[in-house]
């Protein structure tokens, strides 16, 4: 009898054992199964979303890739990292998730959606190496946890209520299994999770091909209803392809408060991740801080948590990251509160971002301390105006590299001196005494301008010129007379088709960021790909169709930033 209860015990231990690594074993060739949130779905499941995680234990973890596809669509995180999305069931992706990997307990989540009534199924294989150097692999099976939410429920937090259920295999991954079969394409490359973070390495500098995400704030998503931030950078360097994206959301935090639409703090914070990735950055301007300045002290220590956080997750793009410290607050004068106490907070808000980049060794640019302040940037004390947003632009313009060269020219209508040319390059000169004119070609276009007298820096200077008035056609058109001792002393130029063509840019970078605007955040949202997509989210085919728009205005940007060379005549005149 005591042999029995031995043989009973050691048995039961065995299927313990075998009971606990259910699921994650040596890693032979075994398959996974395509699993859903409901029974026979491989055959129809109802339109909507289906979550599902799957937790496991590892010990000491040396590297692992992911293979995952999905139909219609998913998007995949590993122990809260994103590492990937698609919406091609086809076609498997691979994914090296060696940095998410812990000792410990980890999870695998998923985000899937069906787009139709119709088959749905999710299918993906963990391959594990361990630093003993075993191999461990988890599939998709029934050991899942999933649980569904259909188009049309009305309330979104019914989700987080929701409580997890077992999955279901649907189908198994060979030949004949109904509808999938064998006919989804292995992956041809693999991606990595984590891309080498970026360092700031001297002057903050862009480079051909950059692309910029611009993520914060109001003062990010207010940016792009005037363009004249983007306008300046763009045409600071008209030698390269720089394309931009403003993925601002007013009010927004660096939990993504803002972004969370219908849904939890950490589905903002999700979104915010998810599109950050799909546009692959190589520079992010982040700008965070002026809306959690409000909490004062208090609040500090918790905002340099999430802040860090936001940056674990920005880091792993590779971008280059330049954090933008939030502005001042403005003294407006009654009736608008006094702002003294709220830039007490503000500065130490600004501090703390900087510290952060010190310590993280990423670019900062302080625009509370270097934003002029002897006229008013905002129009109400906290949001920007066109003017302080030229504004901003510059101070970014002074934190690059080569730095900025004011426009100038000295001429002397007598040849007694060579010309003196900054910021462009002159040739065709003719001088006789009388009237001076030459070819200029500028090294970039002026800034736009906010209003007809904003004051524009371009000075030309004709030296010699005898008594009388005189006129400055440029490519025979007029653009103002002075006399001879004013062209002595010096002329500030403000209009001219240099200032056509800034304007003819900035009104184009309008144009695209409209365009994208409406891509990523079309203002019927609610009803192409949330809770009441039922009713129009057959519509939805219809997004796409912004991305030839959106590339047309980007052709005519690189056309329309490039300096083009124009005729400059000063010549006697009447009056």
């Amino acid at each position: 009898m005591r042999f029995i209860r031995l043989l009973f015990a050691l048995t039961a231990s065995v299927n313990l054992f075998f009971l606990c690594v259910t699921n994650v074993v040596a890693a032979e060739d075994v398959q996974p199964q395509w699993i859903w949130g409901s029974e026979n779905a491989n055959q129809s499941a109802p339109d909507g979303q289906c979550e599902f995680r799957k937790t496991f234990e590892l010990d000491e973890p040396s590297s692992a890739e992911l293979e995952i596809t999905c139909d219609n669509r998913y998007v995949v995180r590993l122990n809260g990292r994103f590492v990937g999305m698609d919406a091609q069931w086809n076609q498997m992706h691979r994914y090296d998730v060696s940095a998410a990997l812990r000792t410990g307990e980890n999870e695998i989540y998923v985000r899937a959606k069906n787009d139709d009534v119709g088959p749905a199924g999710l299918l993906v294989k963990l391959t594990l190496a361990m630093a003993d150097g075993s191999q461990r692999t988890i599939v998709s099976d029934e050991s899942w946890q999933a649980k569904m939410q259909l188009s049309g429920t009305w309330d979104p937090t019914a989700q987080a209520r929701e409580p997890y259920r077992q999955s279901f295999a649907v189908a198994s991954f060979t030949a004949d299994a109904t509808p999938w079969g064998t006919n989804v394409a292995k992956a041809t490359e693999t991606i990595k999770l984590v891309k080498a973070a970026a360092p700031a390495d001297g002057p903050l500098q862009l480079q051909d091909g950059d692309k910029i995400i611009w993520l914060g704030n109001t003062l990010v998503e207010r940016a792009q209803r005037a363009d004249f931030l983007e306008s300046a950078i763009t045409s600071f360097y008209p030698d390269r392809k720089l394309t931009f994206r403003n993925l601002g959301w007013s009010g927004d935090t660096v939990f993504g408060h803002a972004r969370a639409r219908f849904g939890s703090v950490q589905d903002g914070f999700d979104h915010l991740e998810t599109h950050v990735q799909a546009e692959q950055p190589t520079v992010l301007f982040v700008n965070y801080g002026a809306n959690a300045a409000h909490q004062g002290q208090a609040g500090l220590p918790q905002f340099v948590e999430g802040y860090h956080q936001l940056l674990d997750v920005l880091e792993v793009t590779g971008a280059r990251i330049v954090l933008l410290s939030p502005v001042r607050h403005e003294n407006m004068g009654p009736p608008l509160p006094d702002p003294t106490s709220h830039n007490k907070h503000l500065a130490a808000y600004s501090q703390a971002i900087k510290e952060i980049a010190e310590q993280r060794k990423l670019y900062f640019i302080d625009l509370f301390h270097q934003l002029p302040s002897d006229r008013h940037l905002t129009y109400n004390g906290i949001h920007l105006t066109n003017e302080g947003y030229q504004a901003v632009a510059q101070v970014i313009l002074n934190a690059m590299d080569p730095p900025v060269e004011p426009w100038r020219i000295v001429i002397d209508a007598n040849r007694d001196r060579k010309p003196i040319v900054s910021a462009a390059s002159m040739e065709q000169v003719v001088r006789d005494g009388q009237q001076v004119a030459f070819t200029i070609t500028d090294q970039r276009l002026p800034l736009a301008k906010t209003s007809p007298d904003q004051p524009t820096g371009r000075s030309l200077q004709v030296l010699g010129l005898p008594p009388g008035n005189y006129q400055l056609t440029v490519d025979g058109q007029p653009i103002m007379k002075a006399n001879h001792q004013q062209w002595q002393a010096g002329v500030e130029l403000s209009s001219g088709p240099e200032f056509q063509q800034a304007e003819q840019l900035r009104q184009t970078i309008l144009k695209k960021d409209e365009l994208y605007f409406h891509r990523w955040r079309p203002q019927n949202e609610t009803y192409l790909f949330l809770f009441r997509k039922h009713e129009q989210g057959n519509n939805a085919v219809e997004i796409p169709q912004f991305d030839p728009l959106i590339e047309e205005q980007e052709k005519q940007i690189q056309h329309l930033v490039q300096p083009q060379s124009h005729r400059y005549e000063i010549a006697p005149t009447d009056g």
